[in-house]
């Protein structure tokens, strides 16, 4: 049996935002792109990830403006894995 590789499943265009934008600016992005999760970026590099959820839960249950940065709200750290490696 051949195990598939992370690069066989994988996104290869990744949706990105940079930390000092808005969560609001993160949320019209997903809206665009139907997508759930956006990589939060810092000087090129990802630092975390903002999520719908992290919208809910940061943000909006705890009344905080949508011109919140992104960096206030995401998921950090990430957890990362080689696109060579196994699916499982």
């Amino acid at each position: 049996m051949c195990a598939s590789l992370v690069r066989d499943i994988m996104k290869k265009n990744v949706i990105s935002i940079d930390s000092s934008m808005t969560v609001n600016d993160a949320a019209k992005m997903m809206d665009d792109a139907s997508i759930g999760a956006i990589v939060v970026l810092e000087n090129g590099i990802a630092i975390g990830i903002i999520t719908e959820r992290d919208l809910v839960r940061r943000i909006i249950a705890k009344g905080k403006p949508l011109s919140t940065n992104v960096k206030a709200a995401m998921s950090s750290p990430l957890i990362v894995i080689n696109p060579d490696d196994t699916v499982w």
